[in-house]
């Protein structure tokens, strides 16, 4: 991606976006820079954080289905990524 944790925080300190919101943006325009798949990659990268921020701050149960969700989602983001690098 060629940036550095301090050109992260730069970026985070002027933007109004939380710091995860950051990274995830600056990696989805990596990924539509190198992969036909840039869509597919941020869908299941929102979808990722949509679960972990409900298994953080929600009272709810991480059951098998979620689980299982959540690995499937990752393995599809991983192999994007690995596809780009």
């Amino acid at each position: 991606m060629g940036k550095s944790e301090q050109d992260l925080k730069v970026i985070n300190n002027s933007s109004n976006q939380g710091s995860h919101e950051v990274l995830i943006n600056q990696i989805k325009s990596f990924v539509q820079s190198k992969s036909q798949n840039d869509r597919e990659f941020y869908n299941d990268i929102l979808q990722l954080k949509r679960l972990r921020v409900n298994a953080d701050y929600d009272d709810i149960s991480i059951d098998y289905t979620k689980s299982n969700q959540s690995i499937s989602l990752s393995k599809s983001s991983l192999s994007i990524l690995k596809k780009c690098i």
